[in-house]
């Protein structure tokens, strides 16, 4: 459900970066210091990166044009007149609107036109099957059905509505007899086949972890008689007034009075906290809750506050970071609740969208000359590095550091002295050949910065990337590190984490 809001929402970060110097409790952060790059600019609307591609548009009104940029800042697919509308790619496919019939059709990554203009709306593609419409929702709700990737209707254009294709099986809403658009509702297949019967009240959600909240009696979208049915539609969570789509195994319920956070079997793990209010879904492992004064923080999917109710106004996390505002600013913070950027004349809230981070990159609108233009400013290793901070784990144990670990050519660089020391060596420093030597027990390793051939006991050790000096602090890889002193070494890159076992 959560891809699907954004999806609908197009542009997921909407901000303006401010260039200053900024003080957030006791942290002084410098917002643009290195942390980013422009990769594209100009743009009069644009959309957020799916799949390393981003449409955007130059001109304005009938001389709009739409393409397609990539992650360089290149456009990959021309901009052309010919479109009056483009939006983000799923699954290898784009929807793109015709100006001259001013119908959907689909692209490839090449810009070639794999679906034909012929449909009056369109959602983008799940599980390879894509909802669209034979009216124009400015006409009102049209009749929906189902394509595949080529372009065949599968389920018949016979729906008031449709949810995606979850788990091989979609939503679909019949109208009732006077054209409700709150009928019944049940689940499509692939095919087209009804495999799960009209027993339910109007909207229900897409499968999520197995399961989907359905409507029992009531015609509010989330309030009502509500449960979960599992995959083959048997009904195995039942009795809430109101309750909200599993989201990382976890889904927020309202059950005689309570609110709290329910697993797939239906046991709450984390009950009503007092003095704050759950505020949402999970999203990268933290979900918002709000305190009887109206601050805003985080939880973890214990229940534990991590990022303490501080902030005015918050929003959910995505790829390690969130937005919040506190004393009319916005801030970019990470899952320490540190901030990390500060931006400005925020348009997100007004505009309606949802702010987030996708694919490294952020959307961001800079006001020139009276007019909006959009540009993109991709995160460079530090900007990375200060939203997702490499962290290293020794026996069990989280190291600290004075200089940062780095990334430099693809490898993990780790100070040198204070892990050598962790595992029980000496170390000594020669300012003049810049080597450091350490020894422990009857092992000796010797490292000239700058140098590809480190011995171990007299052994040259080869590796292809040589130690460096930074803030003072003699850098080196990763896994000589560990294993000099016949240690072994895991990394994780999704967490970038570190993890050195010693023997």
């Amino acid at each position: 459900m959560r891809k699907y809001r954004m999806f609908k929402k197009m542009i997921s970060l909407v901000l303006v970066v401010a260039y200053s110097v900024v003080t957030f409790g006791t942290l002084t952060v410098n917002a643009n210091s290195g942390h980013y790059t422009t990769i594209a600019s100009e743009y009069r609307m644009a959309y957020h990166f799916s799949e390393g591609l981003a449409p955007v548009m130059t001109g304005w009104a009938s001389g709009a044009s739409w393409g397609y940029i990539d992650t360089s800042g290149n456009v990959v697919i021309p901009i052309q007149n010919r479109f009056m509308d483009a939006r983000p790619f799923s699954e290898g496919l784009a929807a793109v609107q015709l100006r001259q019939t001013q119908l959907w059709g689909f692209i490839d990554r090449t810009g070639n036109v794999v679906i034909p203009f012929q449909f009056q709306d369109v959602r983008a593609f799940h599980e390879g099957m894509a909802a669209v419409s034979n009216r124009n929702p400015r006409q009102g709700s049209g009749e929906w059905g189902f394509i595949d990737k080529t372009g065949n209707i599968v389920v018949p254009l016979i729906y008031g509505a449709v949810g995606n294709f979850s788990h091989g099986k979609a939503q679909v809403v019949r109208r009732s007899s006077d054209n409700d658009f709150w009928g019944e509702s049940g689940f499509v297949d692939v095919s087209g086949n009804l495999v799960i019967p009209f027993n339910f009240v109007g909207s229900t959600s897409h499968f999520s972890d197995g399961l989907a909240r359905v409507l029992l009696e009531g015609h509010e979208v989330f309030r009502g008689n509500s449960g979960y049915i599992d995959i083959h539609g048997n009904l195995v969570l039942s009795g809430f007034s109101s309750s909200g789509t599993f989201s990382e195994g976890l889904a927020l319920v309202s059950r005689e009075g309570r609110t709290e956070f329910i697993n797939t079997t239906g046991t709450a793990v984390i009950p009503p906290v007092l003095g704050l209010n759950f505020y949402g879904d999970f999203s990268d492992g933290l979900a918002i809750v709000r305190d009887v004064g109206g601050r805003f923080g985080y939880i973890d999917t214990s229940g534990n506050v991590v990022i303490s109710p501080t902030f005015d106004y918050a929003y959910d996390f995505n790829e390690g970071v969130a937005i919040v505002q506190r004393g009319g600013q916005h801030f970019l913070i990470g899952k320490d609740g540190t901030p990390i950027f500060q931006i400005n004349d925020f348009f997100g809230a007004v505009m309606g969208y949802a702010p987030n981070l996708f694919e490294g990159i952020l959307l961001v609108p800079t006001i020139r000359n009276g007019d909006v233009r959009f540009e993109f400013k991709k995160l460079t290793d530090a900007g990375l590095a200060a939203i997702n901070p490499i962290r290293v784990y020794l026996d069990g144990q989280r190291l600290s550091f004075d200089s940062s670990p780095h990334i430099i050519n693809g490898r993990t660089m780790l100070p040198l002295r204070a892990i050598f020391e962790e595992m029980g060596a000496e170390v000594e420093w020669n300012p003049q050949t810049q080597t450091a030597t350490a020894i422990r027990g009857d092992t000796t390793v010797i490292l000239t910065v700058g140098s590809l051939s480190p011995t171990v006991d007299g052994v040259v050790v080869p590796i292809d990337q040589a130690g460096i000096i930074i803030d003072g602090r003699t850098l080196a890889p990763l896994r000589f590190v560990a294993e000099a002193f016949g240690g072994t070494v895991e990394w994780d890159n999704a967490t970038r984490i570190a993890t050195i076992t010693t023997n």
